[in-house]
């Protein structure tokens, strides 16, 4: 059979499109098999404006007032599937707003914020398609704002400390620099605006104030009184006795009062001054690793006064030595930020009841620390009087003991732990102390 060059042109055109159909099937099915998407993204506001940095979420009136201290790359952004279960924690973007992010199947995915936050999304729901390879988040500022200057009441000038600023519902912010404060709602409310210290300093005096918020930019300045002259404040002398500083040495001082009053101050020095807003019950504590000075619980104080303290020196110690069965050093790692109190020995007087320690930690602790052995199994409490103390053991898999220790003042005692590797009753063994 003659085959003429039109119809060989037209069976080769066949042929290829044939081909392609097929590659394309082949991609259909392979991603439905896998089901999963992957596509990159970038935050923009309403106009299509894309976002790198988060001041630009806000109105350009706004961003002399809004106190921004993070960028979007950590910001936390939870992403949700269509039933509702978590599938990020948290969306990681780079530092010019850009994320990639893997979907397990096309849907409709919910992008999260934490509520307080002074931004949200547009629309935090985002369908992706099969063929969906880029998305856009929009974010913008919420739409009714609280804003202002704070002023000292002494000369209307802006305060030049840094206050905290809060209302229920709203972010939690710090003043930024010329007293500026501004606070972010999604609709029109009534809120309770206060204005603290931030802490350990205390200049002025607290406030709260009943504010109706019902304008998109509400401006609102506002007065703060200083502590120092006022008729009302209270005037605390504190004095340690007995302390000398080496090079490098120092004290540190809180005083915790009513109404989350909380002062502090460090230095090497025997004598600190505090200005306390009203009269009430205090708490006084003392902080330092060579010296122990018993602490001042609910004091009423309510006129001026002299409060002295006397410091013990801490030449008292308790070491402690954890061992297995073989008598080898059982070490252990260093806890974590905020980790609890375990795999620990807490140290307490005895008949004195202890609250628990909340997080464990690493170093030379004192009476009422959850103290983790180190990489040896030591751990050593360091007090200023002898006596008879108590060791609470807190360990993953053994049996919880309280173990009696007596030591003299300006001794050491040494007790050595051992803990078994099976049934905790039968292999633990009975502390030694020497």
């Amino acid at each position: 059979m003659k085959i003429t060059l039109s119809s060989l042109v037209a069976i080769m055109l066949l042929l290829a499109g044939t081909s392609l159909s097929v590659r394309v099937a082949c991609a259909r099915q392979d991603l439905s098999e896998t089901g999963r998407v992957v596509v990159t993204g970038h935050f923009e506001d309403r106009d299509g404006r894309q976002i790198c940095r988060l001041v630009d979420v806000f109105p350009a009136p706004l961003r002399d007032f809004v106190n921004v201290t993070r960028e979007l790359w950590s910001i936390q952004i939870r992403v949700f599937g269509e039933d509702g279960q978590m599938l990020l924690n948290e969306l990681r973007a780079h530092q010019d707003g850009q994320f990639t992010i893997d979907l397990p199947r096309p849907g409709v995915y919910r992008f999260e914020l934490n509520p307080n936050e002074s931004f949200r999304f547009v629309d935090p729901l985002v369908t992706v398609s099969p063929t969906t390879t880029h998305i856009a988040l929009v974010l913008e500022a919420k739409p009714y704002c609280l804003y202002g200057t704070i002023l000292d009441a002494t000369d209307g000038t802006p305060v030049t400390e840094t206050l905290n600023v809060s209302a229920v519902g709203a972010n939690y912010t710090a003043t930024r620099e010329g007293a500026r404060y501004a606070l972010f709602f999604d609709v029109p409310r009534s809120i309770e605006f206060r204005v603290d210290n931030q802490v350990p300093a205390y200049a002025y005096r607290p406030k709260a104030l009943h504010i109706d918020v019902v304008e998109p930019m509400q401006r609102q300045d506002l007065q703060v009184q200083r502590l120092a002259g006022a008729k009302e404040t209270i005037e605390l002398h504190v004095e340690i006795e007995g302390v000398e500083f080496a090079r490098g040495e120092r004290l540190s001082i809180d005083v915790g009062g009513e109404r989350n009053f909380f002062a502090g101050q460090n230095g090497a020095r025997s004598a600190f001054d505090f200005l306390l807003p009203d009269p009430g019950s205090y708490n006084i504590r003392v902080n330092s690793q060579r010296y122990e000075v018993e602490p001042v619980e609910r004091a009423h104080i309510d006129h001026n006064q002299t409060l002295r303290l006397h410091a013990l020196e801490r030449n008292t110690w308790i070491v402690v030595r954890v061992i297995g069965n073989d008598r080898k050093p059982m070490g252990f790692p260093r806890p974590k930020m905020h980790e609890g109190p375990k795999n620990c020995v807490v140290l307490s007087r005895d008949g004195v009841t202890i609250e628990r320690s909340i997080y464990a930690a690493s170093g030379v602790g004192a009476v009422g620390w959850a103290l983790r052995p180190d990489v040896h199994g030591e751990v050593r409490f360091r007090v200023a009087k002898g006596g008879t103390f108590r060791l609470h053991t807190n360990f993953d898999q053994y049996k919880d003991r309280t173990i009696p220790v007596d030591v003299r003042t300006d001794d050491t005692t040494t007790v050595e732990i051992q803990l078994g590797e099976g049934v905790p009753e039968k292999d633990a063994g009975p502390p030694t102390m020497h």
